[in-house]
């Protein structure tokens, strides 16, 4: 198994049920969430519970202070992984609704 090293400052939050950290793509307003269960049977059986939590619960506690996340730094080891465009199908309409977009331009571009 492959592992990339590096030391960086990370948002992140512990709720009762779940740690949560933000790991920042290159353009910092997107992020990837890694959330770890302190315990794994229940969080299994609250899985459905899971948008909710990570939309408002996980969200309160990163942002605590005028949309500003609370930074720590964190010793964390991931596993190099890739996600496979054609494992990971998702229906966009619906969250780009959610977001009021309504009209793309034939000029987009999205590369």
């Amino acid at each position: 198994m492959q592992r990339t090293f590096g030391s960086e400052e990370v948002s992140y939050t512990s709720l009762d049920d779940v740690e949560v950290i933000r790991l920042p793509f290159t353009d910092s307003r997107l992020g990837m969430y890694i959330v770890l269960p302190n315990a794994y049977e229940k969080f299994l059986e609250d899985v459905e519970g899971l948008p909710d939590l990570l939309h408002h619960r996980i969200a309160a506690a990163m942002f605590k202070d005028e949309e500003q996340p609370q930074w720590r730094e964190v010793r964390v080891r991931i596993p190099r992984f890739r996600i496979a465009p054609e494992e990971c199908k998702v229906d966009l309409i619906p969250v780009m609704d959610e977001l009021g977009i309504a009209h793309l331009s034939q000029e987009a571009d999205f590369s």
